[in-house]
């Protein structure tokens, strides 16, 4: 994305049950690594495992980053690799995790107290990528022309935050009149259960069609 465009309006397609979306939550990967000299699983007294070191690395991240509301800041481990035979202790191992912060956070403390953690449980961690979170105004003109679409086809409208991110996060940098909406329920993201209505996808069309209408004349 070129840093001289500049956009008017952006509605972001996502599944937001055809709520208006006004915030996401930020987004910080980090990679852990844990190296030991090993030793046997008969005697694990004597050797080390890289992977008891993970996991009590992982127990105290999940303890600390424990929300389940937005304005709260949470932490899944994705991925864990460690060990290459069933009867040695690893020597080795790694482990990927997904921390989302709310607005109002800054990365830099998160990464402050888990840099802290990491030399405590003694693993090593590396940052893979940060993104900011995302909050707009209700009065942004995007955000009232599809609260007022909504409203024009009798139906109640949500304003709603998402404990996840969307391109909202990075286009914010190129229009202030921005939002994100979509047919769908998020919750079923990635799941076998994934779905969506056609009737759904017809009523937002409708939705978009006519706030994009409003949009063109503002």
């Amino acid at each position: 994305m070129e840093e001289s465009f500049k956009s008017d309006h952006i509605i972001v397609g996502e599944p937001t049950n055809l709520g208006v979306a006004v915030a996401y939550r930020g987004s910080i990967l980090i990679r852990v690594s844990a190296y030991t000299l090993g030793g046997h699983s008969s005697a694990p007294y004597i050797g080390e495992s890289a992977l008891d070191k993970l996991i009590q690395f992982i127990n105290v991240i999940n303890t600390k980053y424990s929300g389940v509301d937005f304005d709260e800041t949470s932490c899944a481990f994705t991925v864990l690799r460690a060990g290459d035979w069933l009867n040695n202790l690893p020597k080795k191992g790694e482990a990927y995790a997904n921390i989302r912060y709310p607005p109002g956070h800054n990365p830099e403390d998160i990464l402050r107290e888990i840099e802290n953690i990491a030399r405590s449980t003694r693993v090593e961690f590396e940052v893979l990528s940060v993104e900011k979170p995302v909050r707009v105004s209700v009065n942004t003109d995007a955000v009232r022309a599809l609260l007022r679409s909504i409203l024009k086809l009798n139906m109640k409208p949500r304003v709603v935050k998402k404990t996840g991110t969307s391109d909202m996060n990075t286009l914010i940098a190129i229009s202030r009149s921005i939002t994100a909406f979509g047919p769908g329920d998020s919750r079923l993201a990635h799941t076998d259960h994934e779905r969506i209505n056609v009737d759904e996808v017809v009523t937002a069309a409708r939705i978009i069609s006519n706030a994009l209408n409003e949009l063109s004349r503002v």
